[in-house]
């Protein structure tokens, strides 16, 4: 697959909103303002191969296309219509004084320049000049920069229209307010949703909880809080416990398909199968022994008097998945392995340490460090989140009102079939 420069990825309006050649057609005027072909036409080609590649690489992942628009037609809308937007509301913000910056303004967008365009150079260099010496590589990435016509002064540029638009949307939305009585109401209709929702499902919450989906307003009953170190198992154990099991699963599928054939030896199918699983069962003893000097290690320094759980996480977990909480699981959790969620859940005590709990991926040591509390959640928090969404759901609307309005007060041209042709 071919790989998408980052470096053109985000230069878009930076790029698009430089001086034009002559006789480069224009393609969008605001104001008299304009952006040309030239400059638009390759964020677009950068903008549909990066949205194929993301579309790949999901297809590649989870066996559907994760849908963004490939459409050259889609995609040019798009970008012109937010250039538009972004031309506007920079005019705005330039007729209100707000590109004058001040002394502390100024030097913040240049730190935030040199930081964004060292970013940027130190990415190209690792994903284009990979091969290539650390010095050379960015020698390299400078040099491409240069002839896109990008340096860290471009970056100033960039980042003071970004403290304009900033600046100008706080000014517009600076009286905007959400009541008390409108977040209240919020929060108990969202409470309800998320009661009704997880009473029919409960195991369900789980995952919103260990997938770090939206934070749930409600929590059914039965949840606990574990920590894990897990010990893996080799990579060439894991290797040949996945192809034993491989061979036993082709096995059983003998076995049925023999069941289903009256002149088969279902017998011998059956002693296939027998031996495909004693050879799994080896294998993944002799996983275990590989591993059992580390277990038993990890055991008696988690068991011991005074053990700090959290700093032999730190040392010996092998799984970097975990939450810093720990993952919550309940009785029949179905998203974790039934051992793991077994033996968290057997734990009689807040505190207690399991003995080892293998699993397909090792060794588990669990301990059981907190109930997670049923019922609504902390009307504190749960309140302060709430009125921080209505608040921005609220200040975005009226910005959006706000630049509606200067986009059908200005002078606006988009010819947009010379760009996608």
């Amino acid at each position: 697959m071919k790989k998408i420069n980052v470096l053109a990825l985000v230069l878009a309006l930076m790029l698009l909103l430089a001086g034009c050649a002559e006789k480069d057609p224009v393609v969008i005027s605001v104001n008299g303002e304009t952006l040309t072909l030239s400059s638009l036409s390759e964020q677009v080609d950068a903008q549909i191969a990066y949205n194929q590649q993301i579309n790949n690489l999901t297809m590649s992942y989870y066996g559907v296309s994760a849908g963004y628009p490939t459409d050259r037609t889609e995609v040019a809308t798009t970008l012109a219509n937010a250039c538009v937007n972004t031309m506007v509301a920079l005019q705005k913000a330039k007729e209100l004084g707000m590109d004058q910056l001040t002394e502390e303004e100024t030097v913040a967008v240049k730190e935030a320049a040199q930081a964004e365009f060292d970013r940027i150079i130190a990415s190209v260099a690792a994903s284009d000049y990979a091969d290539l010496p650390a010095e050379e590589a960015t020698q390299k990435a400078i040099a491409f920069a240069k002839e896109k016509g990008v340096d860290v002064n471009s970056y100033i540029e960039s980042e003071t229209k970004t403290v304009m638009l900033d600046k100008l949307q706080a000014e517009m939305i600076k009286d905007v307010t959400v009541s008390d009585d409108e977040v209240q109401a919020a929060y108990d209709k969202r409470v309800e949703e998320d009661k009704a929702f997880f009473d029919l499902n409960p195991k369900v919450f789980g995952d919103y909880i260990n997938q770090d989906y939206a934070r749930p307003y409600y929590a059914p009953e039965g949840y606990r809080y574990v920590k894990h170190i897990l010990v893996q198992f080799t990579e060439n154990d894991l290797t040949a416990i996945n192809q034993k099991r491989d061979m036993l699963v082709l096995a059983a599928g003998k076995v049925g398909q023999a069941k289903n054939d009256a002149n088969a030896d279902v017998d011998a199918a059956q002693q296939e199968m027998d031996a495909a699983q004693a050879a799994l069962d080896e294998a993944i003893a002799a996983a275990r022994e590989n591993i059992q000097a580390r277990v038993d290690e990890v055991l008696a320094l988690a068991t011991a008097e005074g053990a700090d759980f959290d700093t032999l996480v730190a040392q010996y977990n092998q799984d970097p998945g975990m939450p810093e909480a720990g993952y919550v699981i309940c009785e029949g959790y179905p998203s974790f392995v039934e051992s793991f969620v077994t033996d968290g859940m057997a734990l009689a005590n807040i505190g207690d340490v399991s003995q080892p709990s293998y699993s397909d991926y090792g060794c588990h040591i669990i301990k059981y460090v907190g109930d997670l509390a049923g019922g609504a959640y902390e009307a504190e928090a749960g309140l302060a989140e709430m009125k921080a969404s209505m608040l921005s759901e609220a200040q975005n609307k009226v910005f959006e009102e706000k630049l509606n309005q200067w986009i059908s007060e200005a002078d606006v041209k988009i010819e947009l079939d010379k760009l996608t042709k």
